[in-house]
């Protein structure tokens, strides 16, 4: 397992495996790399020890008010796009080999990703894609041409999360709607228990 390095500044060792899988995390609205909705995703595949890992950090844009940061989900995707674009051709990473994983507000970046990239890298995962300011029609959603493979959970349908089918496959975890077992207790505005 390596220590956190910045993507920009990142040099393998003799002992990064490149042909692993990489795994790139987006956290949600009123979040940053750190918040509780996406480090236990992080924990999990840093403990499998089988994938290589970024975790991109918007958190300028998305602690700004839900209305600004809404209207630059398509700026910071394209911006993490280019990064990780950058960071895929120094060291030689495939598009195949690349899943984009984004929550609430960053399902939404994930997608737009993953339409940096012409819809060609292996799969985005958007976990209870965000649902203000989002329509059936809204063409920077998530949607199934934003991988080879785009999955979508869904586990908050009734409240900040959508319940409108975006991808290959859409899960609706125990129908959809919140609260999610193990999250009775979780502030639904700071994403906090």
């Amino acid at each position: 397992m390596e220590h956190e390095q910045e993507a920009e500044l990142f040099e393998p060792t003799p002992t990064t495996d490149l042909r692993r899988q990489l795994k790139v995390l987006i956290h949600g609205w009123i979040s940053d790399r750190e918040n509780s909705s996406i480090t236990p995703i992080r924990e999990a595949y840093l403990a499998q020890d089988a994938h290589n890992l970024l975790v991109a950090d918007w958190s300028d844009i998305a602690y700004m008010p839900y209305s600004k940061s809404r209207e630059l989900v398509l700026p910071a995707a394209n911006r993490i796009g280019d990064s990780l674009l950058r960071f895929m051709q120094r060291l030689g990473i495939d598009n195949s080999q690349v899943h984009v994983i984004g929550h609430s507000l960053g399902a939404h970046i994930a997608g737009n990703v993953g339409r940096f990239f012409d819809g060609k890298l292996a799969r985005v995962t958007a976990l209870d894609p965000a649902k203000p300011r989002f329509s059936r029609e809204s063409k920077d959603a998530v949607g199934p041409d934003a991988a080879q493979f785009v999955d979508v959970i869904h586990t908050d349908g009734l409240t900040l999360g959508e319940d409108i089918e975006r991808g290959h496959a859409d899960f609706f975890a125990n129908s959809g709607i919140a609260p999610q077992p193990g999250c009775e207790a979780l502030d639904i505005v700071t994403l906090r228990t």
